[in-house]
């Protein structure tokens, strides 16, 4: 199948390799009004000859937030005007997954909301990346290829560890899964949040005393609760630890929290995927490869 592919700003910059096997590449000019309002022109191209249209980027700018979200849905009305009706999203990172489900009266699921968007918006086959649950898979009205990346990135350390920590109970299923996959023992952080929405980490069950351990999460965005899942890590006499997860938001304060970890030896090393293309200067490890290889398998 002739496919032709639009990249969302910077992500044509990350998988130039996606257009070796002669397929074509739309171009498109994103800017911006002078009063900030996003603005999207799609260079003419000879659209008849694809068969399928392939939009890549995930949904979440480092600096602009939920710009490329206003662009999918600016795209998509250029893009059925000129008489393509529906198309392929390939979204590493989906923004508002988090409120997937209501803990106070009056509170929308916002999760559902960017599900309902995009199938408004004709995203007839979405791929993307370790949603924040897995169950939001469902409530997508069309095709999904939701990608796991957590055991591609646990494997590259297995031979390191010797367990694998869940930083709160609702990742438990999934360190349990990770776990007896890879045949190593694991262990749970037990958290609270207070009325503030305060963290207190109040437990940890399982033996990691003088083990290399790491924890693993679906991501980390201000580093409030990694911090303290760290400090009670080494409080129990942690050997080494890793630290393993998919998505990088890397939001205020982060930074300077971040910063505290490594002055502080918290932790030897830090394993995550540029799902989220960060800007920061930091020392990380890019899975790039892991992320190529699954977006050939499934486009």
């Amino acid at each position: 199948m002739d496919r032709a592919f639009i990249f969302l700003p910077w992500w044509e910059s990350l998988w130039p390799e996606i257009l070796k096997d002669s397929h074509q590449k739309i171009d498109v000019k994103f800017d911006l009004f002078p009063n900030g309002e996003k603005r999207v022109h799609i260079q003419p191209w000879k659209w008849q000859s694809a068969n399928e249209i392939v939009v890549i980027g995930s949904l979440r700018d480092p600096q602009n937030k939920d710009q490329n979200l206003y662009y999918l849905l600016f795209l998509w009305d250029a893009l059925k005007r000129a008489g393509i009706l529906w198309f392929t999203l390939i979204s590493p990172f989906l923004p508002y997954t988090r409120q997937d489900r209501i803990t106070k009266p009056l509170e929308p699921i916002t999760s559902s909301v960017v599900f309902k968007l995009l199938k408004s918006a004709w995203v007839k086959k979405l791929v993307t990346f370790n949603l924040h649950n897995s169950c939001e898979e469902w409530l997508f009205d069309g095709q999904i290829i939701h990608i796991n990346l957590l055991p591609q990135l646990v494997k590259s350390i297995v031979d390191k560890i010797d367990v694998i920590v869940a930083p709160d109970v609702g990742r438990a299923k999934d360190i349990n899964k990770l776990a007896t996959q890879f045949n190593k023992q694991q262990a749970v952080i037990l958290k609270q949040r207070d009325s503030d929405g305060k963290i207190n980490v109040t437990k940890l069950i399982g033996d990691i005393k003088d083990k290399n351990v790491a924890i693993v999460d679906d991501m980390i965005d201000t580093w409030g609760t990694m911090i303290k899942a760290l400090e009670i890590l080494k409080a129990h006499d942690a050997k080494n630890i890793y630290i393993v997860a998919v998505h990088w938001l890397f939001s205020s304060p982060a930074p300077s929290r971040f910063k505290k970890a490594r002055d502080k030896n918290l932790y030897n090393q830090l394993l995550i995927s540029d799902t989220i293309l960060v800007k920061e200067r930091i020392t990380w490890m890019k899975i790039k490869k892991v992320v190529f290889k699954n977006l050939k398998e499934v486009i």
